[in-house]
């Protein structure tokens, strides 16, 4: 009788170390894709501050504060796609 209560509290504890073991290791996997996430987000937001000359705007406005916001991601858009099509190499 006391051993078959030690066998089940053994499982039990065996279980939950498997189940915590699996959580961790599933928010290990979700926090570097969150990072990897966070760092082409901030990229976009530098270059659009940087390049985009957005980190003064001169206008004011939600129009047109909105307008050149959707302009400068157009551009951004476009400089990231020039770098995501592969060149064809010179015959």
């Amino acid at each position: 009788m006391g051993d078959d209560k030690l066998r089940h509290s053994c499982d039990l504890v065996l279980l939950c170390y498997k189940v915590y073991t699996f959580i961790s290791i599933s928010l290990a996997l979700a926090n570097a894709i969150s990072q990897k996430k966070r760092k082409r987000i901030e990229e976009c937001f530098g270059w659009l501050k940087d390049i985009a000359l957005l980190r003064k705007l001169k206008h004011r406005g939600l129009f047109k504060v909105g307008w050149i916001f959707t302009l400068a991601a157009a551009a951004y858009n476009l400089v990231r796609l020039r770098n995501l099509i592969p060149i064809p190499a010179a015959a």
